[in-house]
């Protein structure tokens, strides 16, 4: 159906006043609101379903403020937020939520593109964003790219967003056009390496022969501590000197955490 015949639908279906983007699909017409959420209208027989945050549930829209929908190749609608990025599953409709948190260079996003292999690109006021689901953790993550990568700047514009069919992205932004046909990421993960023990603050290797240490920290495999030597903490570095400020960081208490934990405060972007 033709945009045009799309928007021969009553007023009175429009739940919002300001609307930011119109997505039409095979079955709905999904409208963005500047304040008032999303929009999913039947195009078979105008039945609107209205979504908007929910506080107290975390698999509702993340935020009113919606700016930029793209539906990708399996039906999976995306939303640009003043919050981040909302992916949504219209079967199960299940809002998933993704921010700075999940390693997004910043959550003040501007354009959507899917790529060949089903990634996304996001275009956002701090470069490009593209989402990557990391093999060995399981989890969703971003590799974000900047100037010092090629870019021909960092802050992107809405609505500026587009892949030809030779496969070549278009991103709009104060600086001009971007184009590039796909980045060359190296896939080369970092050797990780411990480099302090501190116990109650004071590092193992100042703490003469009361350590626990019998040879370098850099060749410890394991260490016996005392039942009162258990105020820990660790000092750790990620060797890969390609682009530091890329590497990223994750941790893991084996009996006590389930799922690895991002440090976020150690992922420089």
């Amino acid at each position: 159906m033709k945009l045009e015949e799309a928007l021969q639908i009553k007023q009175k279906a429009f739940t919002g006043s300001f609307i930011t983007d119109i997505e039409v699909s095979d079955k709905y017409l999904w409208v963005a609101y500047h304040r008032d959420g999303l929009d999913r209208i039947d195009l078979s027989n105008n039945e609107v379903k209205h979504y908007e945050n929910d506080i107290n549930n975390s698999n509702s829209l993340m935020s009113n403020a919606v700016y930029e929908i793209y539906e990708d190749r399996q039906g999976i609608v995306w939303l640009v937020t003043d919050q981040g990025i909302n992916s949504f599953d219209p079967v199960t409709e299940k809002f998933i939520r993704y921010s700075e948190v999940d390693g997004l260079s910043t959550n003040q996003v501007r354009g959507i593109l899917e790529g060949e292999e089903g990634e996304m690109w996001f275009s956002t006021t701090k470069g490009l964003s593209q989402m990557v689901t990391n093999p060995n953790l399981g989890k969703v993550t971003f590799i974000n790219y900047s100037l010092s990568d090629g870019l021909g700047g960092d802050s992107f514009s809405y609505g500026a967003a587009a892949r030809s069919t030779d496969g070549q992205y278009y991103f709009g932004g104060e600086h001009g056009l971007t184009t590039f046909i796909n980045f060359n990421t190296n896939n080369t993960p970092p050797e990780i390496i411990l480099s302090n023990l501190l116990i109650s603050n004071k590092s193992v290797g100042s703490m003469g022969e009361a350590s626990p240490l019998i040879e370098s920290i850099l060749e410890t495999k394991s260490i016996t501590l005392s039942y009162d030597q258990n105020n820990l903490s660790f000092e750790f570095a990620a060797l890969h000197y390609a682009d530091p400020k890329k590497n990223q960081y994750a941790h893991k208490l084996t009996g006590y955490d389930d799922e690895w934990v991002y440090d976020v405060s150690l992922i420089h972007i």
